[in-house]
């Protein structure tokens, strides 16, 4: 059986490259909020001067500018003060040692935090500090541009059990927040800040998405996996999932030797995100994990998704029963989908890259949704899956994945060959495999 989460299918999972330009975001439906809705802001009016002349002294009233609004629908007060401090909050002028007025000198680092240093002309006077979770980040949307025009935009408000995110369109702008405890923005891209690309985090991003053979009402952290995949992201629009058969003969972090696939029965998430990372070599970032039922939900939320066959596919053991052709699979069809094996010519290795296919599926799915689309799906899948990722690194995954370009994600299985040990069949992981996770360790599967 193939397992997905919503948030790489929100995840990305997805419509330009992270480093490429600036996609912009399709409207949707706002989500309902916890905060109450907020309509305007304004900027406060000018201070009064004091004009002295040698014989009177007259107190006179600078002509104000229109006052900068900023209304977001969906955006409760707290959102919506860091919005303003985004984009209309004036900012004190620093004196410097001389008396006289400075700005903060500006250096920002590259689009994707990956060591290129550009230096770039200080604004003409200091931008108000607004709450960031990196710092890099902090320096670049310290060097933009303030908006004097009056401005709409909606934000997409979901509360999780780790964390209160938000996703905020203002023109073209995408701007990704957390409250935890206080609203603090974690990415995003700025066209109207002449800002080149997305800012959404740290990379690469290496996600395991696991999932179990559990039934319904059984608990899947307790139960075997059934299907296991590397899901990598290099921020630059590429990536990659890699499966591991689930029959692999592999040390266990539990103890002794025995499937991969029996860590999780034996010692939980935790045994088996220790036994992915010892026998794949790769610091992974996190796990998703769901079960049959989790599974089918999850697709149902996402409306279904689109595959499409070479030639029929018939199998009792999985209940599948599909002609070749393109097909719109909903949760029982899909599950049917991903757990076929004993017809396939190759068993399951071929199942595992067909547990790849549905997870590209889902994250087409998202990209037609748009961005906004992406704390609501995740809201809604929330209970049908488990992780020990926070909201904000949730929130970051999905949307590099909606970066992505689906055709730049490579999708594979461990190389590996079926044998016997002490009686049951395995599959023994053969030395190419090695070279396979090394080349996932940038977040990206090369064809």
């Amino acid at each position: 059986m193939q397992r997905l989460t919503i948030a790489m299918l929100a995840t990305a999972l997805i419509l330009s490259a992270c480093g490429g330009s600036e996609p912009e975001a399709a409207p949707t439906t706002a989500t309902p909020s916890s905060e109450a809705a907020v309509t305007s802001v304004s900027r406060p009016p000018e201070t009064l001067r004091q004009t002295t002349t040698s014989s009177t002294t007259t107190t006179t009233t600078k002509p104000p500018a229109p006052p900068p609004q900023l209304s977001i629908e969906g955006a409760g007060p707290l959102l919506l003060a860091l919005m303003r401090d985004l984009y209309t909050a004036p900012a004190p002028v620093l004196p410097s040692e001389e008396g006289k007025a400075k700005a903060p000198p500006v250096t920002t680092g590259d689009q994707q935090n990956q060591g290129k240093a550009n230096k770039k002309k200080a604004p003409s006077h200091p931008r108000p500090k607004v709450p960031t979770t990196n710092e890099n980040l902090a320096e670049l949307l310290g060097m933009r541009t303030l908006v004097t025009n009056p401005m709409k935009g909606r934000a997409e408000v979901a509360t999780l059990e780790s964390g209160v995110i938000a996703v905020v369109q203002v023109g073209r702008d995408i701007t990704l927040a957390v409250k935890d405890p206080d609203w603090k923005i974690v990415g995003g891209w700025w066209p109207s800040f002449d800002m080149k690309g997305a800012r959404v985090g740290k990379f690469p991003k290496l996600v395991a998405v696991i999932g179990s053979d559990a039934r319904p009402d059984d608990d899947p952290a307790t139960a075997l996996a059934d299907s296991i995949h590397i899901i990598g992201l290099d921020g630059t629009g590429a990536g990659g999932s890699l499966g591991i058969p689930r029959d692999s003969w592999e040390s266990l972090s539990t103890g002794g030797t025995s499937k991969i696939n029996a860590a999780l029965a034996r010692g939980g998430p935790d045994a088996m995100m220790e036994t992915l990372e010892n026998t794949t070599g790769l610091d992974l970032d996190g796990y998703l994990l769901t079960g049959f039922s989790g599974f089918e939900a999850m697709v149902d939320i996402l409306g279904g998704v689109q595959i499409t066959l070479d030639e029929p596919m018939v199998d009792s053991g999985s209940h599948a029963d599909f002609d070749a052709g393109k097909h719109l699979m909903d949760g029982v069809m899909a599950l049917a989908f991903s757990r076929t094996r004993k017809t396939l010519f190759t068993g399951d290795f071929e199942r595992q890259v067909n547990g790849g296919v549905v997870l590209k599926a889902a994250t087409a799915v998202v990209r037609e949704l748009g961005v906004m689309s992406i704390p609501s799906l995740i809201k809604k899948s929330e209970e049908h899956f488990l992780t020990d990722l926070s909201a904000e690194e949730l929130l970051l995954f999905s949307v590099s994945a909606y970066l992505s370009d689906l055709d730049k994600i490579g999708n594979d299985v461990a190389d590996g060959t079926t044998g016997s040990a002490g009686g049951p069949s395995v599959v023994f992981l053969l030395p190419s495999a090695d070279d396979q996770f090394a080349d996932m360790a940038d977040g990206v599967l090369d064809d």
